[in-house]
């Protein structure tokens, strides 16, 4: 059984806020997006 890359990642407050309201627990945020939020510019 595959397990999801999120299941061990920690998501910020500042990240989550980015999700609409619509869309809080209910969409998922990618891997790509996860990666480029917590990557310095």
């Amino acid at each position: 059984m595959n397990v999801c890359w999120c299941v061990n990642m920690a998501f910020s407050p500042e990240l989550l806020a980015k999700v609409p309201a619509a869309a809080q627990n209910k969409a998922c945020i990618c891997q790509a997006c996860a990666t480029s939020f917590n990557s310095p510019d």
